[in-house]
């Protein structure tokens, strides 16, 4: 059974995100106001806030390749 989670992320563009998960990920889009939206995200609702963004630097080793942290992904299905 899915536990569903909340995740609330700061950005600078609402629209840009709603593109990205609304077009881009399929996500469908929830409630929004002129400075939130949020998305139903595989069952989990990620929300997006227009706020100061999350600091991050280069800290993270994924094998051999040097990632940002903290970061957010999401892993889709190949064709």
């Amino acid at each position: 059974m899915l536990t569903p989670s909340h995740l609330v992320i700061n950005v600078t563009d609402l629209e840009a995100e709603r593109v990205f998960y609304g077009e881009v990920s399929g996500a469908k889009e929830g409630r929004r106001t002129r400075t939130w939206v949020d998305f139903d995200f595989f069952g989990h609702q990620l929300s997006f806030h227009l706020g100061l963004v999350m600091k991050t630097e280069n800290t993270g080793y994924i094998g051999e390749h040097l990632v940002p942290m903290p970061h957010f992904g999401m892993v889709f299905a190949s064709h």
